[in-house]
């Protein structure tokens, strides 16, 4: 991968090109300090190194303790009144590698790309947060409206015990910016995301000899695949809706009647209207023949984050604050999911994508690209001055 030229013509760029080595030291101590999400312990250290960087901004920050995950982290200014609205920034310090991925995948900078375990995804972005704010600081750049902050440990698995505290922080917030990474080649944001669900569907019937009595028997894995063709049967290219049954498990033995049998199912959205249209349907499964016993579970919600006025609005005035800095910043559809869901679903101006940029999200190839740094320091720098009310 070239080194891309960096436009160098405005003077904010210039400055915040000095900046890009310092900024390389925080993401690479943030990736060295490996949080699987299952994994408390670990995140528990990252936490106490993230609590210590805010502090040192002059943040006041709370820790929010949760059985199964690490701390969740929330900072704001002293003086800042909760009723006052703020830019929310928003992000999560947990990756999908486990302890141990670092000792295969080091830490590394090499031809304008810097590699590690979580570093696209999303620690790169924490780190551009913790400097802008630095930034604005050290040339006393006021900001117009508060600025507060959430680190989230639990977003890879659908943000279980954040989600209340995301909303209601977002309750309190003008804005909301997402430092989920940007994508090359052009840097883009994120306007629209879907939703996703994730249900777990269990099927019961009735265990017999497979010989001797197979027609006293019912056979779950049989409801499942029946159940399982029309949940299939529920993808719409059109409308954007796709129906996946990723896991399925059923019976005991090949000579017994399969008592019971499971499947896990990934439904992607679009549209809130959608989404209730699906949820409705898989609420109310019933079984396809008499005797069998369906439970149908949610172990996962996002709502879509729709392309509303809102947040059209806020990628405007942030393409309009690039625009300023003589630089391009393309929008893009993802149908991948993230905390932005829930703040757009809320009908707040939510903008993500605004962290680093590069590609490989949940993939070994992860990177950020280095020439990307500056670029992105100055647009987020540059909204965080000028968003107000």
């Amino acid at each position: 991968m070239e080194k891309m030229p960096i436009n160098m013509t405005h003077p904010l760029l210039q400055k915040l090109e000095k900046e890009t080595d310092g900024i390389l030291r925080t993401i690479r101590e943030l990736v060295e300090i490996e949080s699987p999400t299952t994994d408390k312990q670990a995140c528990s250290r990252l936490a106490v190194y993230l609590q210590g960087r805010l502090e040192d901004l002059g943040m006041i920050v709370k820790r929010t303790s949760v059985p199964d995950f690490g701390d969740h982290l929330a900072a704001q200014f002293p003086g800042d009144r909760k009723e006052d609205p703020g830019i929310f920034i928003l992000g999560h310090y947990d990756t999908v590698w486990p302890v141990g991925e670092l000792a295969k995948r080091p830490v590394s900078l090499e031809n304008n790309r810097m590699t590690g375990p979580g570093i696209y995804d999303m620690k790169s972005g924490i780190a551009l947060a913790i400097h802008a704010i630095d930034y604005l600081k050290r040339e006393n750049i006021p900001s117009k409206l508060p600025i507060r902050m959430l680190w989230n440990s639990d977003e890879e698995l659908g943000s279980p015990t954040s989600r209340s505290l995301i909303e209601t922080m977002a309750e309190q917030a003008k804005y909301v910016l997402v430092f989920e990474p940007g994508d090359l080649p052009g840097g883009a944001v994120n306007t629209f995301r879907k939703g996703i669900m994730e249900y777990q569907i269990d099927v019961q019937g009735k265990s017999a000899h497979a010989g001797a009595d197979h027609e006293k028997g019912l056979n779950a894995n049989c409801e499942l695949a029946r159940q399982i063709l029309h949940l299939e049967a529920l993808t719409d290219y059109p409308s954007g809706t796709t129906v996946n049954v990723g896991l399925m498990s059923g019976g005991t033995r090949s000579n017994v009647v399969a008592e019971n049998a499971r499947a896990q199912v990934d439904i992607r959205t679009a549209t809130a209207l959608e989404t209730n249209r699906i949820q409705q349907i898989l609420e109310n499964i019933t079984p396809d023949r008499k005797g069998f016993e369906l439970t149908v579970t949610q172990l996962k919600f996002r709502p879509p984050l729709e392309r509303h006025a809102k947040v059209v609005e806020l990628y405007h005035r942030a393409r309009q604050a690039a625009k300023e800095l003589n630089l391009e910043l393309p929008e893009r559809f993802s149908g991948g999911a993230s905390d932005g869901n829930f703040t757009a679903a809320m009908g707040k101006p939510t903008l993500c994508g605004i962290g680093a940029v590069g590609d490989g999200a949940h993939a070994v190839h992860e990177f950020i690209a280095v020439d990307w740094i500056a670029r992105r320091m100055a647009i987020i720098v540059r909204l965080l001055q000028v968003l107000d009310e």
